[in-house]
């Protein structure tokens, strides 16, 4: 399937179901790599590159939530380390939308029906602003506090 197919049969779906433009949930969700699949079920396709995305955030809000237990790299604890209680269960809050997301995918895994699938990325669309907009003010924290600690750090004595 060539990159303008997808997107005139993707328009047909977004007509039927108010979904988002296509610029815009390739823009979020990288789907314009769909064209590079032959696909039968186009929103079934649709659906598992957002839910791709939903698990890459899943999984890295799970290490900084409990990185022991999630074999996290090293420089996590230092991040972990930075996060106030705030951000924490701004995290906490996030993680649980990720993971209904997920779960009402891996439920359409099971039994798909066209409907469904565009409801999920509806859905998804709309929450994944919330989601974007928690990540940025928390990788935000991030980037000042491991600033702030970088310069205590080279000012301490080894001697």
């Amino acid at each position: 399937m060539t990159l303008s197919e997808l997107k005139k049969e993707y328009s047909v779906f977004e007509k039927k179901y108010n979904l988002p433009t296509f610029s815009k949930m390739s823009e979020e969700f990288d789907i314009d790599h769909v064209a590079e699949r032959d696909v039968e079920f186009l929103l079934r396709e649709i659906r598992r590159y957002v839910n791709d995305k939903v698990m890459s955030y899943l999984r890295f809000i799970e290490m900084l939530l409990n990185p022991a237990s999630a074999g996290a790299p090293m420089f996590l604890f230092s991040l972990t380390k930075l996060l106030s209680p705030e951000k924490r269960v701004q995290l906490e809050k996030t993680y649980a939308i990720l993971a209904r997301l997920n779960l009402d995918s891996l439920s359409l895994d099971i039994v798909s029906q066209e409907k469904e699938e565009a409801a999920f990325i509806l859905r998804a669309h709309k929450q994944w602003k919330d989601v974007v907009e928690s990540l940025q003010d928390v990788m935000k924290d991030f980037q000042e506090n491991w600033d702030q600690e970088s310069k205590r750090n080279t000012k301490s004595y080894f001697g």
